[in-house]
């Protein structure tokens, strides 16, 4: 059994496609644990080892906390977030070519099948 090219490389086009979203997710979800393992250490390990004793030390170190979550997490999230649109717009994309295709192909059939019931 021999396959057409276009078969070929459109199953291609998509495994690529499919490895660079699954790859970028991957790197996202990375850096959301680097995130998750700083905070740990920070909470279990840093902050035990230096007590803070001013408020003004507290009130520096949850706002350096809040800086690094913000500036750590937002991109992200927001690189997530568009990585999950872009493949839910592509599969709008395809969804909507294919449905195009089958009005076309429903429509053409129908018109073959008028002129023969006529003659």
């Amino acid at each position: 059994m021999t396959e057409r090219p276009e078969v070929r490389s459109n199953v291609s086009e998509k495994l690529r496609d499919t490895a660079v979203q699954i790859g970028t997710i991957l790197l996202d979800l990375t850096l959301v644990i680097v995130w998750l393992g700083a905070e740990y250490l920070l909470d279990h390990k840093l902050i035990w080892a230096f007590p803070l004793e001013s408020l003004i030390g507290r009130v520096c170190l949850w706002i350096f906390r809040t800086i690094f979550a913000l500036s750590t997490l937002f991109p992200c999230l927001f690189f997530l977030y568009r990585d999950i649109r872009v493949m839910w717009m592509r599969m709008q994309r395809v969804i909507a070519i294919e449905a195009a295709e089958l009005r076309t192909s429903t429509t053409a059939s129908a018109t073959r099948g008028a002129r023969s019931a006529h003659d």
